[in-house]
């Protein structure tokens, strides 16, 4: 069977601090998505936005009779229209320091 990445495009709009600091923005909500703050203190995996999202479209995908079936994800948090690399975003932000 073949593999595919699919992109779900998934965009928080979000209000920021003036003056804060892409970085600092992008930190906050990928901790968040990974269930920092969770008031179950992310004992639960469902606080992972990442294994949430993942497990609920599995349900679905079962529940509709399709034959896909996803063996992982991953989260990419960046700010709409920034095409770098993970890695290359991370250089970036190492070179204004």
């Amino acid at each position: 069977m073949d593999k595919k990445e699919i992109d779900l495009g998934l965009t928080l709009t979000v209000k920021v601090p003036e003056g804060m600091e892409d970085s600092e923005i992008l930190d906050l909500i990928f901790r968040a998505c990974s269930g920092e703050g969770d008031p179950r203190n992310g004992l639960n995996m469902l606080a992972n936005v990442d294994f949430a999202v993942q497990d609920q479209i599995e349900s679905n995908i079962r529940n509709i009779g399709s034959p896909l079936e996803i063996v992982g994800s991953g989260l990419s948090v960046k700010i709409k229209g920034d095409n770098r690399t993970p890695r290359q975003r991370y250089l970036d932000e190492q070179k204004k320091s």
